[in-house]
Formats: C-alpha cells, sequence, structure tokens
C-alpha cells in the first residue's frame, strides 16, 4: 500500500532534547522529523507529537517544536501512545487510517506504538531515518520485529513522494526541495 496525504496523519514520539542527545545519529534524525514536519505543514497533514514525562526529560526538541501548535503536543508516562487515553482520543478524531511514525526510541515507545497501531486497524509507517535509540543494535531488533509483524519501514523520502504521488503535484517542487 502507499501512503495518500488525505488519509495520512504523522505521530512524532518523544524527540525530546535529552532524548536526542543520548541516541544514535540525533542530528540526522532530528532533520528527517523536522523534514516531515514542514512537509506536513505544506501539505496540511495533521501532527500529534508526543513527550515522556516531560517534567523530568523535558521538552521537544526546538527543531521540532518550531512547526508545531502549542496543542500538537501531548505529555505522556505510557511507554505506547496509544495506552495514553488523550493521544489515542486525538488520533481518532483526526478520522486518518495511515500513521507516519517516527521519534524516540525505536525499541521502546516507538515500536510499542506501532504495534499498537497496527493492532488497533490502522496502516503503520515508521520511517527509518526518522526514529532512532541509544543503541545500533535495538533500532536493528525494533525495525526487524516491526516489519515481521506487518508493520512499514519506509525512509522520509518514501513517505514525501507518496504524498506527492507525481512531480505533476503543485507541491512538488516545496517539497522536493526539503531533500535537497
Amino acid at each position: 500500500m502507499l501512503l495518500a496525504r488525505a488519509h495520512s496523519a504523522v505521530l512524532v514520539i518523544d524527540a525530546q532534547v535529552k532524548l536526542l542527545n543520548v541516541v544514535q545519529e540525533p542530528d540526522k534524525v532530528a532533520h528527517h522529523i523536522t523534514t516531515i514536519l514542514k512537509a506536513s505543514g505544506h501539505l496540511q497533514i495533521p501532527v500529534i507529537v508526543s513527550e515522556q514525562n516531560p517534567e523530568r526529560l523535558g521538552r521537544s526538541d526546538e527543531r521540532v517544536l518550531q512547526y508545531l501548535q502549542a496543542d500538537d503536543v501531548l505529555p505522556k508516562r505510557e511507554f505506547s501512545c496509544l495506552k495514553n487515553e488523550a493521544i489515542a482520543r486525538r488520533l481518532s478524531g483526526i478520522g486518518r487510517q495511515q500513521i507516519v511514525v517516527c521519534g524516540l526510541e525505536a525499541h521502546i515507545c516507538v515500536l510499542q506504538t506501532a504495534i499498537d497501531l497496527h493492532r488497533g486497524g490502522y496502516e503503520t509507517f515508521v520511517v527509518s531515518d526518522a526514529v532512532s535509540s541509544r543503541s545500533a543494535t535495538n533500532i536493528d531488533l525494533a525495525f526487524r520485529r516491526a516489519a515481521s509483524l506487518g508493520i512499514n519501514i519506509v525512509s522520509s523520502e518514501m513517505v514525501l513522494f507518496e504524498w506527492l504521488g507525481s512531480s505533476e503535484n503543485e507541491a512538488f517542487r516545496t517539497i522536493s526541495k526539503l531533500i535537497r
């Protein structure tokens, strides 16, 4: 299945400064998350952002926050976003069936959320270059486990070009500049 912008929403999980500072390739991950967020803004795709225990772990990275509205960000303590009532309700209220997932950490919150989304009937797309963990082993294990369960593992470029669908799309020039 391909992503369609009319059916998509983005879920950014726990892209908080304290977590980004300890994961593999933090700048690359932040870059790809913000690329997805910029494209979402241009294409009017809804975004939800979770923050794990923000009292202790702090806010999302400024590179992420600058592309959000204040009400896009929801706190949680649960590892799976779907176990958090406010996030699950917001996601359900958006009415989109394709969920593009990025954030931290691959083997904990991202994986548990992706599994719950998939089991809940959502078409789930984990953006591999916009996800990380403290160890490369845990990243690899998370992607392999998710894929074995039927969850789509994609790149940020795959997401953007599937949303566009064609070089004839009115947003093609704007979106393609995001990856140059």
